[in-house]
């Protein structure tokens, strides 16, 4: 097998044919560096010289691709051109030689080379000297320095140089490349932190209107309508300035305009400024180092919700705000003159106090306002607690970060008289908490929350048979929906549900059926028609303990029927159904028609 050698660089070719020319030139003339009576001169041919001439250039392709072949043949030539008249065209081509052996060569002959044409040259000066006896013998090592030694040393500067230039290129690509893998990551970092307050801020309270709006287009009481509307135009407010932040920051430039920057601990002096010129009374007592930016964009928020809500609903008197910072935590208060006469407003009543809540929250923090008059079990209506009750209510836990989506739910749970609210939670440890402690027939889950996520309070809650879970949350994502799922959740809505709808999901949980929004359903079955055969822990052998009715019962519920359409379809009465549909998630260890759906899904019935 023959292997092709690298085309010759173009360079090269030209150095060939440009000597050639010109030793040719110059043995025409008849210039030569020896005479015909040299007694070195043992070829007296007078085309000699062009022999050694030709061999040297047709070495030149070759100083690139192959620079010691080229070298070894250069060197040959070179001796056979010293028992000849000689030419010093050879003479030029054979240091190229040597220069491009030391430059283009392996490491190797690069740091041999130099060496070894050092010692030739000392010897060929020192070793004729010494023999000779004549300091003229010295000229021979300076000849052979001419030739050898200089051309090699000046290749390995030149490839030093070289070398050293190719690692800054080198040094230089690999810092622009984690440069640019630092602004991909500050990128990602960033659209991430716009999603979350997206997600906490602006979707929280877009929420927060549609369950109000619900409630108030549900509900037939002017004053809960009007209380409705007041959270209503609260959360659209504070929704519409936190967009607007958003978009100016997400903004490129338009012209002279630059995006706005968040406000900083800094600018607390500005703000109270524009308080005083409202007519408001502050004093500024601020004590604090660096914080982290998300935790003084809080503080600067929560300071001026603060300062907001003191100019429309304090006492005539003196504000004052303070910060001061002791280990690792940042402490905000705001004091102002509280009107006599004036109540606590209910927890999430508003979007103030509850996006000031959840700002801390969001950090790990926590928020306190006052004075505070705690509502007990007369809190409730003389209506709400004299309601008939033919069958014991629907015990429901809401768990629920944001104050004004969690005050919305409650209030339209509260609104039928089946259901009763045991208790409310504003994070998944909390939560798990309360529902061991009241044992609630349902759980309505948030899916984000701080401290313990819905999806994980969902998968103690349903291991440990607290209760079961609806989870309710902004955004269908994929992994919200499959893990709560997963998680062993009865049902899965969306936050902008129709009150009817949201009830009639509670009481259909509460019955031990299985609860999934349309759009939610929709996707399910996409997954698993787009992989019908999934790698899955399920074993079909789980199924041999069914009937084949139990069977015929679970591949109905694994197409999303209900009991009345599978009763239908079995023809079979519907409380026939409700039995097959408890003994098989009995036989299988499920608590709920949920997972016997989605284990119907993978088993492929």
């Amino acid at each position: 097998m023959s292997l092709a050698l690298p085309r010759p660089h173009r360079d090269d070719l030209r150095i060939t044919v440009g000597g050639l020319l010109g030793g040719v030139l110059l043995w025409v003339l008849g210039i030569h560096p020896r005479v015909a009576s040299d007694h070195l001169v043992l070829w007296q041919a007078p085309w000699a010289p062009l022999v050694p001439l030709a061999v040297t250039a047709a070495c030149e392709p070759l100083r690139r691709i192959r620079p010691r072949t080229g070298l070894l043949i250069g060197t040959a030539a070179l001796t056979l051109d010293t028992v000849t008249l000689g030419n010093i065209v050879t003479i030029v081509l054979y240091t190229d030689l040597m220069y491009a052996a030391v430059l283009y060569g392996s490491p190797a002959a690069a740091r041999r080379i130099p060496w070894i044409t050092g010692m030739l040259t000392v010897l060929g000066g020192v070793v004729p000297a010494a023999l000779w006896r004549d300091p003229q013998g010295l000229l021979i090592g300076v000849g052979v320095g001419v030739v050898a030694f200089a051309p090699a040393s000046t290749g390995w500067v030149v490839r030093n140089h070289r070398d050293a230039a190719e690692a800054a290129r080198l040094r230089a690509e690999q810092t622009a490349l984690l440069a640019e893998m630092d602004r991909t990551q500050a990128v990602t970092a960033e659209r991430a932190r716009f999603a979350r307050e997206l997600h906490d801020m602006v979707a929280g309270h877009l929420s927060a209107i549609a369950i109000h709006s619900t409630a108030a287009l549900s509900l037939d009481d002017p004053k809960t309508s009007k209380d409705a509307l007041a959270v209503i135009r609260e959360n659209s407010v504070e929704g519409l300035a936190e967009m607007r932040r958003l978009i100016g920051i997400l903004r490129a430039g338009s012209g002279d305009r630059e995006p706005a920057a968040s406000p900083t601990l800094d600018g607390l002096g500005a703000l109270v400024d524009g308080a005083r010129a409202n007519g408001l009374e502050v004093t500024l007592d601020a004590g604090h180092d660096s914080v982290p930016v998300p935790v003084e964009l809080a503080a600067y928020r929560i300071v001026q919700e603060s300062l907001t809500n003191a100019l429309k609903h304090a006492a005539k008197g003196r504000v004052h705000v303070a910060l001061h910072q002791e280990n690792g935590t940042l402490r905000v208060w705001v004091t102002s003159p509280y009107r006599p006469g004036d109540a606590s407003r209910v927890s999430g009543s508003g979007s103030g106090l509850a996006g000031m809540r959840e700002r801390a929250a969001l950090l790990g923090g926590s928020f306190e306002a006052g004075p505070r008059r705690p509502l007990g079990r007369t809190g409730r209506t003389s209506a709400h607690r004299r309601r008939p009750r033919m069958t014991p209510a629907i015990r429901v836990l809401v768990a629920e970060d944001q104050s004004a989506v969690r005050a919305g739910l409650v209030l339209i749970l509260r609104s039928a008289p089946d259901i009763d609210v045991v208790g409310e939670a504003a994070d998944g440890e909390r939560a798990v908490e309360l529902a061991r402690e009241l044992r609630p027939d349902l759980v309505l889950m948030d899916v984000q929350m701080p401290r313990l996520d819905g999806v994980s309070a969902t998968r103690q809650i349903v291991a440990q048979q607290m209760a079961d879970v609806l989870v309710l949350t902004t955004f269908d994502l994929d992994e919200y929906v499959f893990g709560a799922l997963r998680a062993g959740a009865a049902g899965f809505l969306l936050k902008n549900t129709e009150a009817r709808d949201l009830l009639e999901a509670v009481r259909t949980v509460a019955r031990g059926e299985g609860i999934v929004a349309p759009a939610v359903t929709r996707r399910l079955i996409a997954e698993f028609a787009a992989k019908p055969v999934r790698e899955t822990a399920a074993d079909p052998a789980v199924l041999d303990g069914l009937t084949r009715r139990e069977r015929e019962v679970l591949s109905c519920i694994g197409e999303g029927l209900s009991n009345a359409e599978i009763a239908g379809r079995l023809e079979m009465a519907e409380g026939t159904v409700k039995t097959h549909v408890s003994r098989l998630l009995a036989k299988l260890e499920l608590r709920s028609r949920v997972q016997a759906a989605v284990l119907a899904q993978e088993l492929g019935i």
